[in-house]
């Protein structure tokens, strides 16, 4: 049983707010997130992980989270900004079962692999993973001539074999 009580959005639940990225660290949003009291049932007593779940409502998975105001300070001097999204509340997250799928390659200019999930800078998982038309398209021209191909071969092997026949008949029966 969740701990949000009424919710008018979308409710997500065992959401882990505590990660990092682009050195920020990220927390719980205290407006639309709760914590729940009994987790014994869900997970087992030694996850210490499972103690930092979360059940959010939110419109999307992004906003149960909030980022911390400053950054971490990096051990060494960065040569150019990590940050994927112009503005991180554009950042969307999708875990590994809605990645890009074998007919689709990842748009890396808004999005990029990290920790099983895809981070893009869209809430439209079709403009991170873009169909691939020239793969698909090339293969299904070379299945479709390798079909014609045959059916052609098919054709001329009977119709060669249909005329040895026919001479051979023609000597053979006497006139």
């Amino acid at each position: 049983m969740s701990c949000i009580n009424e919710c008018n959005e979308n409710i997500y639940h065992h959401v882990l707010c505590d990660y990092t990225y682009d050195n920020y660290i990220y927390y719980p949003n205290i407006y639309n997130t709760c914590k729940r009291d009994t987790l014994v049932g869900v997970f087992p007593e030694n996850c210490e992980i499972c103690q930092l779940l979360v059940d959010c409502c939110a419109s999307n998975k992004n906003n149960c989270c909030d980022r911390s105001d400053t950054r971490i300070p990096t051990s060494l001097p960065t040569s150019q900004p990590t940050q994927l999204c112009n503005d991180v509340q554009q950042t969307f997250y999708y875990d590994e079962s809605e990645s890009c799928y074998f007919f689709e390659k990842q748009n890396t200019d808004i999005s990029k692999n990290e920790n099983n999930q895809m981070i893009c800078c869209s809430n439209m998982r079709s403009d991170c993973c873009v169909f691939k038309t020239v793969e698909v398209f090339t293969t299904l021209g070379i299945v479709i001539l390798f079909i014609l191909s045959f059916i052609c071969f098919k054709l001329l092997y009977e119709k060669k074999t249909k005329i040895h026949t026919e001479y051979i008949l023609k000597k053979i029966t006497p006139v």
